[in-house]
């Protein structure tokens, strides 16, 4: 379990490096000069460990709504997206998975 929360640009620490979190527990970084970015769980790795997270001042972070990222939409509560779930808006019925993208969409019938 991790205090994680499920926010997209969260900025991942450990002492002298940093990283950005990019949902369903991944993240980028750039561990040397010279080397590509590298795209690895946030959890469950061998070499940097996070230590903690944060938000950036200068980043306007989702708080209820939509968000478009990398291409997928994802709805937002209480500040984080969404997973395992269905939702009402608009009239449509949204099925959520668990890495939060949407995997069913269909008018809603009462």
């Amino acid at each position: 379990p991790s205090s994680l929360p499920r926010i997209h640009g969260l900025i991942l620490y450990q002492p002298g490096h940093v990283g950005v979190y990019v949902g369903n527990n991944m993240a980028i970084d750039n561990r040397s000069s010279g080397e590509d970015m590298k795209y690895e769980e946030v959890f469950g790795r061998k070499n940097i460990k996070w230590t903690k997270w944060f938000k950036l001042p200068q980043i306007t972070y989702p708080t209820t709504g939509w968000a478009t990222y990398d291409g997928d939409k994802y709805y937002y509560e209480d500040g984080q997206y969404v997973i395992n779930t269905i939702r009402i808006i608009d009239g449509i019925s949204y099925t959520f998975g668990a890495d939060g993208k949407i995997v069913e969409q269909k008018p809603y019938t009462a």
